[in-house]
């Protein structure tokens, strides 16, 4: 087992983004293809699989907290099912004007993994997200990025990698946690 730890983000990177919207339900829940193998051939280089996650939706009060759970552990299941390990599921639930620490891109949420895993080493960890304030958490929290898109979207924000899908990304993201 390797001494990095990979943040991947869920909604776009894991399961179909609802594009203005959000999962509400497990029946929502749509795994994107290549993912369980993705997460799965990265499992083994990495020390920890940690899923951060924006769901503003549970502050406007559009899903329950006990619904995202539900869709976490769905989630979960799918993945470590197919041989997949995910260590951890930490969520923001608040909205934008909540103005809290763990809202993606403040760190909060890579404090937070810190806190339940002390072997988390920031600088040794990446982040994988498709949208720029999954990037914007990684340059906060003094890791690396892999930017899932065209990379057109990023504007200013800097990544350490643009990739079409997880999938795409496999390679690099071995090749730096075995450096």
């Amino acid at each position: 087992m390797g001494s990095w730890t990979l943040f991947l983000d869920r909604d776009g990177v894991l399961n179909r983004r609802i594009p203005d919207g959000y999962v509400r339900s497990v029946d929502e829940l749509e795994m994107l293809d290549g993912v369980v193998d993705a997460v799965t051939a990265l499992s083994p280089w990495t020390r920890r699989i940690v899923v951060v996650t924006n769901q503003a939706g549970v502050g406007k009060r559009l899903l329950s907290a006990a619904a995202l759970d539900d869709i976490h552990r769905l989630l979960l299941q799918h993945l470590t099912s197919k041989g997949a390990r995910i260590d951890a599921v930490l969520a923001c639930p608040h909205t934008v004007g909540d103005h809290c620490g763990c809202r993606k891109p403040a760190p909060g949420l890579a404090w937070e993994a810190q806190r339940r895993f002390p072997d988390i080493d920031l600088q040794r960890s990446v982040m994988v997200g498709d949208s720029v304030t999954d990037c914007g958490f990684a340059h906060a929290s003094g890791m690396r990025s892999v930017f899932i898109g065209s990379g057109s979207e990023l504007g200013d924000v800097a990544a350490w990698r643009v990739a079409q899908d997880l999938s795409c990304a496999v390679a690099d993201l071995i090749e730096l946690m075995t450096t």
